[in-house]
């Protein structure tokens, strides 16, 4: 499910449970959006058999199925006036054979990464809960809850 590429060492922890990859460490090529809202800070894709089903919700249901079972700290909220203490969200969503995260800073700014780009950008938060992000992902957005482990 997770496909580890980094230039820092652990590279069996692919969910970096041991904190050892981080925005500082590793190479931003080297990590995905998946990977940067989730904070593995490696090329984090959702589920294995992604883009196999044949349309938006199932892809997403499989998606965040597989994320729930597997990422540990993880829940699904309807708000992020939801969050608790010491937790941060991010939106996913998936669209045209593909999927994007967007991760919620804790200052309420929205920051999303594509694919093996060097750049972090902003999005308005109109634009997070907009009908489509970037043109192409347009399927259900599921907004998560993910407890700050650092």
């Amino acid at each position: 499910m997770y496909i580890a590429r980094t230039n820092v060492n652990n590279f069996s922890d692919s969910l970096n449970l041991q904190h050892v990859r981080n925005i500082r460490n590793t190479d931003k090529t080297q990590y995905n959006c998946g990977g940067y809202a989730l904070e593995t800070f490696n090329w984090f894709i959702p589920h294995p058999n992604f883009a196999r089903y044949k349309n938006d919700e199932d892809n997403t249901r499989i998606c965040v199925e597989s994320m729930l079972a597997d990422v540990p700290n993880l829940r699904i909220i309807n708000d992020v006036s939801e969050l608790r203490e010491n937790e941060y969200a991010f939106a996913f969503r998936v669209g045209d054979g593909d999927f994007h995260f967007i991760k919620r800073a804790s200052n309420g700014h929205w920051f999303h990464k594509a694919g093996a780009s060097w750049f972090i950008r902003t999005m308005r938060t109109e634009d997070v809960f907009n009908t489509f992000w970037s043109g192409r992902y347009n399927g259900p957005i599921v907004l998560f809850a993910k407890l700050r482990e650092n």
